[in-house]
């Protein structure tokens, strides 16, 4: 039986009720693995696609980590199997080899070196997921990322989404649990630089949480960028009516030119 290679699986004939084994060899770990029904149509094509991380890119392990669940699910992979405390059982299972393959080259090497003496087939996900955090999302130390944090001032010129995607970066590695919203809505008020904005949002935002706040400070700059656009279209337009036009002016004669 042929392995799978990228991102095409091996078109195994589709018996209704019946998945036969799927060789599979990624990173030379082979092992058998039974596909979901979804695997089977498109010709063995991966129903969704999803980009290997790159530590190097702009999107997080974090971010990537997000999308893997939507991915697996879209393809029909089930989670890992798990024992009856709930612990997973380390058996070839797809979910665990396609995160294999779509970590790249360079994660991998560092899953592995990790795993030793097991294979990090041999590995849950969770496992995988803590070894590459610690490699390519170091935390630091976590008080010192939370000063940064309360330090943080919008910038001159940043917008206001900006800003807040500003804070919610900077919160992944705050471990601020339930105080999560409470943080994020005293900072974001704290630091926006328009005093008129922030003076509304004490008043306005008294009952909200983060989300209902962002909401509304995105609103109230929207509306200054607005009342800021029509002021500057009116001042061009006094400006415009006190100026003569063009046959008000008189024209000089030749004879009073050259006088000149």
């Amino acid at each position: 039986m042929e392995p799978a290679q990228g991102n095409q699986l091996p078109a195994a004939a589709a018996a209704a009720g019946a998945n036969p084994p799927v060789q599979v060899n990624i990173h030379g770990q082979v092992g058998e693995i039974v596909a979901g029904p979804f695997n089977q149509p498109l010709f063995g094509q991966l129903v969704s696609q999803l980009s290997p991380y790159d530590p190097s890119g702009r999107l997080t392990f974090t971010g990537w980590f997000q999308l893997f669940p939507n991915f697996g699910l879209m393809n029909g992979f089930e989670e890992e199997p798990i024992d009856q405390n709930g612990e997973p059982l380390l058996v070839p299972s797809m979910r665990r080899i396609l995160f294999i393959q779509f970590v790249g080259d360079r994660v991998y090497e560092e899953v592995r070196k990790a795993s030793l003496p097991l294979l990090p087939n041999q590995r849950s996900i969770d496992f995988m997921v803590s070894v590459i955090k610690r490699a390519f999302e170091p935390q630091g130390m976590l008080e010192a990322n939370r000063m940064k944090f309360s330090s943080l001032v919008q910038r001159d010129g940043q917008s206001a989404q900006s800003w807040c995607n500003t804070l919610q970066v900077a919160a992944e590695t705050c471990e601020l649990g339930q105080t999560y919203s409470m943080n994020l809505k005293s900072r974001l008020i704290a630091g926006v630089r328009d005093n008129s904005i922030r003076e509304k949002l004490l008043n306005q935002a008294t009952n909200l949480d983060y989300f209902g706040t962002r909401d509304l400070f995105l609103q109230l700059d929207s509306n200054r960028q607005q009342a800021q656009a029509l002021a500057g279209a009116a001042n061009v337009f006094a400006v415009r009516q006190h100026q003569p036009s063009n046959g008000s002016r008189r024209p000089h004669s030749n004879r009073q030119r050259n006088q000149g």
